[in-house]
């Protein structure tokens, strides 16, 4: 049976591209301003990041949190195995007065890095950043993130070396090239949206996260009870 959005399957979000389209028909003909401040726009996209680490990088369910509040702030998505917080991800959208707010956002996303990883020394911090390609007078933005991603976004992205100053996994999303197949002869998208696409991401998550578990190859257990395993060990024949 279906939701009274029309979700049938949670598998279905596996699919970012219907996830912005469940994500765009809750706009129409709606107060697009207040549904996107009461956090239910997001949501899906919260969903829709959780069921791929769950589906495709096979995090266990049981594993992968959603409004999670820690000591200092509330985090989107966490991954926590026990009593071990391992990741966290934050989700930021900007779907209006993007050039009017888009430097306070940066602002406010390198504060909360540098809290969360201060607090939780070893952390890491995942990005999923959320951007609309046309303005509210549908005049394209490509122009203006091409000047500003580079020079106020990407220096908080480092997937090879992990710093208090720097995300370790990200991506950058253009919420209509989802949508609309012609955007790109409208809008042509820059390499900059491919650099951090969401595969980059589940790619740098999945080197990140799963580099924390030590992989052994014999215990001392081992080596004790079996005589061809220690034999071997030894270098015996």
């Amino acid at each position: 049976m279906a939701t009274s959005l029309g979700i049938e399957n949670p598998d279905s979000f596996i699919d970012l591209n219907y996830t912005m389209k469940k994500m765009d028909e809750l706009l129409l003909g709606k107060d697009r301003i207040k549904i996107i401040r009461s956090q239910q726009f997001i949501k899906l996209l919260h969903f829709a990041i959780a069921m791929n680490l769950y589906k495709r990088l096979n995090i266990p369910a049981e594993n992968i949190f959603l409004e999670v509040k820690l000591k200092n702030k509330n985090v989107d998505i966490a991954i926590i195995n026990g009593e071990r917080l391992n990741y966290v991800i934050t989700v930021r959208s900007q779907m209006f007065s993007v050039k009017k707010n888009f430097t306070n956002n940066i602002n406010s996303l390198q504060g909360e890095l540098v809290s969360l990883k201060t607090l939780y020394p070893g952390l890491y911090v995942g990005l999923i950043y959320l951007l609309k390609g046309l303005d509210e007078n549908e005049q394209c933005l490509i122009d203006y993130y091409k000047e500003q991603i580079p020079r106020k976004l990407f220096p908080m992205i480092n997937t090879y070396n992990s710093t208090n100053q720097t995300f370790d996994s990200a991506a950058i999303l253009l919420y209509e090239s989802f949508l609309d197949d012609d955007f790109n002869s409208r809008c042509p998208v820059p390499d900059i949206f491919n650099v951090y696409n969401f595969e980059v991401f589940l790619n740098d998550f999945k080197e990140h996260y799963f580099s924390q578990k030590p992989v052994a190859r014999r215990s001392l257990l081992q080596l004790i009870e079996e005589s061809n395993t220690l034999k071997e060990f030894l270098g015996k024949t």
